[in-house]
Order: C-alpha cells, then sequence, then structure tokens
C-alpha cells in the first residue's frame, strides 16, 4: 500500500524540494495521500501506481502553498546589469493547473466531488 513515504519519493523526483526539511514535508505528503484515499471510489484498486502519483501531485501543491507564504521565496534578484524577478501569481496559477490536471489523470480512481460551474 502506497504510504507517506513513498509519496516523499515520488515528489522527489519530479520537484526541487533540497532546501526543505524532511520533517516538514512528509506531514504534508500524508495529507495529500490521506485527501486521495478518502476520496478513492470503492472499486478502485488502492494499489494501484496512480494513488501514489495522485497524492504526489497533491503534496506538491500543498508543499508549493506553504513554501509562497515563506518571505524569501518571491523575489527580484539583480546581479550587474542582470536582473530576474519571480511572479508568485503565475507560478500559483502553473502549480494550481498541474494540480487539477493530476486529480483529472486520477478521475477513473476518484469519486466525483460533485458539480461545478465557472464563468470568466
Amino acid at each position: 500500500m502506497t504510504d507517506a513515504a513513498t509519496v516523499f519519493a515520488l515528489l522527489k523526483e519530479y520537484t526541487d524540494t533540497e532546501d526543505i526539511a524532511a520533517g516538514e514535508i512528509l506531514p504534508l505528503c500524508q495529507r495529500a495521500l490521506d485527501f486521495v484515499v478518502s476520496r478513492l471510489k470503492e472499486t478502485a484498486d488502492r494499489e494501484s501506481p496512480l494513488v501514489g502519483e495522485t497524492a504526489a501531485a497533491v503534496a506538491r501543491y500543498l508543499v508549493f502553498k506553504k513554501q509562497s507564504g515563506v518571505g524569501q521565496r518571491f523575489h527580484k534578484y539583480k546581479i550587474g546589469d542582470i536582473s530576474t524577478e519571480r511572479n508568485a501569481e503565475k507560478e500559483l496559477a502553473v502549480e494550481t493547473q498541474l494540480y487539477h490536471e493530476a486529480l483529472a489523470n486520477a478521475a477513473g480512481i476518484l469519486r466525483d466531488g460533485g458539480f461545478y460551474f465557472s464563468a470568466e
């Protein structure tokens, strides 16, 4: 069965988390796994790799949201004539899109969450 350590290992494969202590990430991995498991269809295979992959994507989103509150994460940097700036809104939009794509990819194993309507 997928556990928080498995989710943590999957998360480390595709996100930059070297600066974050494992003790901070593991509870988020457990929360993400609990989120996915609580939404599994009764007929879903709990041993499916998709459970861990989806939980890792949810954990990535949770880690991002937690880190976005840290003051040093989003800043302007200038070195000589070169400057760079991180845009928090754009990064949040990308992370949110990845989160929603992961949930959409897991639609076969997750229960339908209900009706959603959006007007833009």
